[in-house]
């Protein structure tokens, strides 16, 4: 049964890299028969620097201060052959360089783009949304523990009945960036489905719109993969629930996320996490306070972690250039020990 799953999704991923290529094939002989106008190409430059200041006040260990560069980003994007774009970003914090995105889209239709190379695999709401564009000095402890992460590999998605729903669904080599070839016989899959009723409703925090009338997004995704080396696979299934909703200057966000993990020699396991975030954004002032509450929890297990964090934001230009601040806990029910931390970031996006 196993051998005739895997040929299956070979399949399945054969199937999609021919129907991608026949796509770009169309487009390209539909755009050599137009009407020979030179082709327009763009090209932009953007960086984005963020420097954090943490005191952090461990149970078990001494309360320590530190600075640090988290985030140092460069990234070149842009058009190119009239329904082509792209974009090549680097992280340049940390010991050394280290290239994170380089995808590029073609636009066949607004329902349709096929989207080739290295990319945030599309799964949970948070994670999608750019680190740039968060309410908290960073993403839930939930986030870190069920998201896809950025993958090699192929995605289409587009938008659909006037752009009510949005749609992503990708085959990747499922085990992070920057990897020459798959570790194992496996392939990770991915597909997200958003619907906003009300109108367009993009993931980034805050509302800085400031809508007169309520938006709303709901949200679903799944995700398969196989982590380890060949001959001794874990099989991993997630799915998780997003909603989202904003009016005026109050937002809120959240997620619930469920994983099967199924290792080749042990007992199956279960680990379920949810957060929930809300903000008020004062009007005309720049100023935002914002709290959450995040929860992981191994079903059927001791254990398990949770976040409560408060924090403040002083919106200088919306989210390209910002102060913020925040409190949190975070409890660790194995060690029946909570860790307290204070951090304060600076960030500036050109």
């Amino acid at each position: 049964m196993g051998g005739f799953g895997r040929e299956r999704r070979g399949v399945g991923l054969a199937v999609l890299l021919v129907a991608c290529s026949l796509l770009l094939s169309v487009g390209l002989e539909a755009q050599e028969a137009g009407s020979g106008e030179e082709s327009s190409f763009e090209l932009n430059l953007s960086a984005r620097l963020q420097v954090r200041h943490t005191v952090s006040d461990p149970a078990d260990a001494e309360r320590t201060a530190s600075t640090r560069i988290r985030r140092a980003r460069l990234a070149v994007s842009g058009a190119a052959y009239r329904d082509f774009d792209y974009q090549i970003q680097a992280e340049l914090s940390g010991p050394g360089a280290q290239l994170i995105d380089a995808f590029v889209r073609y636009r066949y239709a607004s329902w349709l783009a096929v989207r080739f190379g290295q990319v945030k695999a599309p799964y949970g709401r948070q994670w999608i949304n750019s680190s740039r564009d968060l309410q908290l000095v960073d993403r839930s402890i939930v986030d870190g523990r069920f998201s896809a992460g950025r993958q090699q590999g192929v995605s289409i998605g587009g938008r659909l009945v006037d752009d009510l729903i949005e749609y992503s669904v990708g085959v990747f080599d499922g085990h992070g960036i920057n990897q020459s070839v798959n570790d194992n016989n496996r392939v990770m899959t991915t597909a997200r489905a958003v619907v906003t009723p009300l109108g367009a409703f993009d993931p980034v925090e805050s509302a800085h719109d400031r809508p007169e009338s309520p938006r709303v997004a709901l949200g679903i995704a799944g995700l398969r993969n196989g982590e380890g080396d060949r001959g001794a696979v874990t099989e991993i299934s997630r799915w998780n629930l997003e909603a989202a909703f904003k009016m005026a200057g109050f937002s809120a966000v959240a997620e619930y996320h469920q994983e099967r993990r199924e290792p080749p020699e042990a007992n199956l396991t279960e680990t379920r996490g949810w957060y929930l975030q809300g903000g008020y954004l004062f009007a005309g002032a720049g100023h935002e306070f914002v709290a959450r509450r995040a929860v992981i929890d191994p079903v059927g297990a001791v254990g398990g972690t949770t976040e409560s964090r408060v924090g403040y934001n002083r919106y200088l230009h919306g989210h390209r250039v910002k102060l913020q601040a925040d409190l949190s806990r975070i409890r660790d029910r194995v060690r029946a020990a909570s860790d307290r931390a204070l951090r304060l970031q600076f960030q500036l996006t050109l």
